[in-house]
């Protein structure tokens, strides 16, 4: 009994740890949505000749600013340059992923590779140094 009492604490506490792990992606995610729906609107506007962000585009704003956590809410505006605007919206997406541990620390060159992985169970394939498979 004593055996069977310990693996269900252990699977009580993975359920735990997962829901909390849920949650927080549930954090980021929403606002995550907004801010690109936003970046999308902002360069329609860009397109369309626009330099300033309307006024009419406030409750979008507002929308993502209730969506943060609170220490990353920020005052949002209209009337600043949409390149302005597009930038910081950009610079909290990578606050959010870092919240998340996907982000990298050092963002000097933009990398459009996607997530990249540690080459944990990769080994070299018969073509050459060049060519691996999974092992």
């Amino acid at each position: 009994m004593n055996r069977f009492h310990s693996v269900a604490t252990e699977v009580a506490y993975a359920i735990v740890i997962r829901h909390r792990r849920d949650r927080r992606q549930d954090q980021i995610r929403r606002p995550m949505k907004l801010l690109d729906d936003l970046v999308v609107q902002l360069e329609e506007l860009h397109l369309a000749g626009r330099s300033r962000v309307p006024k009419d585009l406030q409750p979008a704003l507002d929308r993502v600013n209730d969506a943060l956590p609170e220490d990353l809410r920020e005052r949002w505006r209209t009337g600043i340059s949409i390149v302005n605007l597009a930038d910081q919206a950009f610079d909290l997406q990578d606050r959010l992923l870092q919240r998340l541990g996907v982000a990298a620390d050092d963002d000097d060159e933009d990398d459009d590779r996607g997530p990249q992985f540690p080459n944990r169970g990769v080994r070299p394939g018969p073509l050459g140094n060049g060519v691996c498979q999974l092992a």
